[in-house]
């Protein structure tokens, strides 16, 4: 099982954001979506604030995502997971 703290130490995925026509983006094949649910407390010692979610429990948002023959679980998205 996850904790906040395990959560934090995924790896990102690198995908660029695409602003316009002009420019190129990547094809991600995500094969789960999941989520953590993490009591408020371990949140705040790990300085996140992710969104609420069931019975006071905040929602901590996973993906995993397929790279060739390869999984890899990733938190997601990255800028939530950016703790101090």
């Amino acid at each position: 099982m996850l904790s906040v703290s395990d959560w934090l130490k995924l790896p990102d995925v690198a995908a660029p954001t695409v602003r316009d026509e002009s420019e190129t983006g990547t094809i991600v094949m995500v094969a789960k979506v999941g989520f953590l649910l993490a009591i408020g407390a371990e949140c705040g010692k790990a300085a996140i604030r992710p969104e609420h979610g069931l019975k006071g429990k905040h929602v901590l948002p996973t993906a995993m995502i397929k790279d060739g023959d390869q999984h890899l679980c990733t938190g997601y998205p990255p800028t939530s997971r950016q703790g101090s």
